[in-house]
């Protein structure tokens, strides 16, 4: 890797394919990952905007008692199995593009989204730990759409 005098970083001998691009603020608390498919000797510049763009925030219904979630914010045509496999949440965790955060005002969510249709993906699983022959059906998923300098504000229910 090499740091560039424009200020980017210059990753090469990088093998095509899907790759992410991670990137923290270590003060703030603020990351952000981005993705792309790199094709056989091509040059790609990866912006990670760190800055700007919108918050958004979630809540859960329907959740059964003693379940917890898990987050992930991912690309609106990400395609989620219908049950899900320790490897599909593997996946889904290295697929979403931000970590959850916590907001001042009490809710949680995902900061500096940028325009754009999203899909916000909860996983419930007990306090003990998934059981994935059991609950990997335990899902639901919302859709976003990000326009302006609004934040968003989104229900994931699950059934009851």
């Amino acid at each position: 890797m090499e740091v560039k005098s424009d200020g980017y970083y210059l990753f090469e001998n990088v093998p095509a394919g899907a790759i992410s691009l991670f990137a923290h603020i270590k003060n703030s608390g603020t990351s952000k990952r981005v993705f792309a498919e790199l094709s056989e000797d091509e040059t790609l510049r990866l912006d990670v905007n760190l800055f700007g763009g919108v918050n958004v925030l979630y809540s859960v219904t329907g959740l059964a008692e003693g379940y917890t979630t898990q987050l992930y914010a991912l690309p609106a045509d990400y395609v989620v199995p219908p049950v899900l496999t320790r490897d599909d949440v593997v996946r889904l965790s290295q697929s979403s593009f931000q970590d959850v955060r916590n907001f001042d005002n009490g809710m949680s969510g995902f900061s500096l989204i940028e325009p754009g249709d999203y899909k916000i993906v909860a996983f419930g699983y007990n306090g003990e730990g998934a059981d994935y022959k059991n609950e990997g059906g335990y899902w639901t998923s919302a859709p976003v759409h990000v326009e302006g300098d609004e934040d968003v504000y989104v229900t994931l229910s699950f059934p009851e």
